[in-house]
């Protein structure tokens, strides 16, 4: 388990540390002081550095570049930018940026280098890439010590073949693991649902998943995940259908707004991330204030038997309330929660363990 993070010269960290991290740890802080920068570090270290995930991470923030178009034959390419995962945007030869953490977890050290033939090796690369490569330097338990490169352009972006080909291609000799599951405010899970609930339904996991939602609706008597529909699929949809009391027939359920839906996302992810880690921004999106509580025993109880490390970003009161309301009502459960301040202009995040949360809370001190 995680019990430390490192970042240098990391998006707005020059240098920054995190300690005292436990199972469930909450993140807390101002509008862009790095909360999300922080979910997303770990999940660069936990796929071990994949060039796929960096440019996941970057498309997501829309940090693209838009090449092609109607004079290039109708092509559109939309690349992805590394540039600004280096603190200060400060993208140029020999720049780098690290995180790190202990453990398992391992040391990534991204540097801008000269291309050599080796990187120039690695994947299909095109007369646009320049004589620059991002070098990837690896070393832990999970990753052992490499040097890997691919190439990238002047302006500091992804060649359009190599974010293509990079989440089949593995160089030779190194273990590269999935990435962590990430759940996004406005997003399912990166997995489909449906292949979570299956997973769901050979573990013989459906209690617990039902009994999650229940937190939200206690009326809910099951869930169904509906096949076909290829096409619905396709636009990052799934038709679910959920039995209520009282309600004749299985209803929609985004027919119930969008706790339920949360709830479920949550509960499945992790179940899906056994012995990993689950990444979560914004973990209070669409849930009521008085389901905080139960939501955080829920989130550690399964944590805890499924071996998870939580990782949740949060800019509500409520939701530090319920991790309070927690750390008084079960506190075996507290014992394994931390909330970590997050400011940029210090070096060190400030940890609150359960004693910490439940005097903030009780004093009305703001920790956010």
């Amino acid at each position: 388990m995680i019990t430390s993070i490192e970042l240098e010269n990391y998006r707005g960290f020059k240098q920054y540390r995190l300690d005292s991290l436990r199972r469930v740890n909450l993140l807390v802080g101002d509008n862009g002081s790095g909360k999300t920068s922080v979910l997303e570090a770990l999940q660069i270290l936990g796929s071990g550095g994949d060039p796929f995930v960096l440019g996941r991470t970057a498309s997501q923030r829309g940090e693209v570049v838009i090449k092609g178009g109607r004079k290039e034959g109708g092509l559109l390419h939309i690349d992805p930018m590394v540039t600004h995962f280096f603190h200060g945007h400060q993208f140029e030869l020999d720049a780098f940026f690290r995180v790190a953490a202990d453990g398992d977890a391992g040391d990534l050290r991204f540097r801008v280098v000269q291309r050599t033939s080796a990187a120039q090796a690695l994947l299909f690369v095109d007369d646009e890439v320049s004589d620059s490569a991002l070098a990837i330097q690896a070393e832990g338990a999970g990753h052992p010590i490499s040097a890997t490169g691919f190439p990238i352009t002047r302006e500091g972006s992804f060649c359009f073949q190599v974010l293509r080909k990079s989440e089949r291609y593995v160089p030779p000799g190194k273990y590269v693991p999935s990435a962590p599951q990430f759940v996004s405010p406005g997003h399912i899970a990166p997995r489909s649902m449906a292949d979570m609930w299956n997973r769901v339904i050979i573990e013989e996991r459906e209690p617990e998943v039902l009994e999650a939602m229940r937190v939200v609706d206690k009326r809910l008597r099951s869930i169904v995940f509906l096949g076909g529909d290829s096409d619905f699929r396709q636009r990052g949809q799934e038709r679910v259908v959920v039995a209520m009391e009282g309600v004749s027939g299985r209803i929609p359920l985004g027919t119930l707004g969008g706790g339920l839906t949360r709830m479920l996302t949550l509960a499945l992810s992790l179940i899906q991330s056994r012995g990993g880690l689950l990444l979560v921004d914004e973990i209070e999106t669409g849930l009521h204030y008085s389901v905080m509580g139960e939501m955080w025993r829920l989130v550690s109880e399964t944590a805890r038997d499924r071996n998870t490390q939580v990782f949740a970003a949060t800019h509500s009161l409520d939701c530090v309330r319920g991790l309070a309301w927690l750390c008084a009502n079960y506190p075996e459960l507290g014992q394994e929660v931390s909330i970590q301040k997050i400011h940029p202009g210090l070096e060190q995040a400030v940890a609150f363990d359960a004693e910490g949360i439940q005097i903030t809370t009780a004093q009305e001190i703001e920790v956010r």
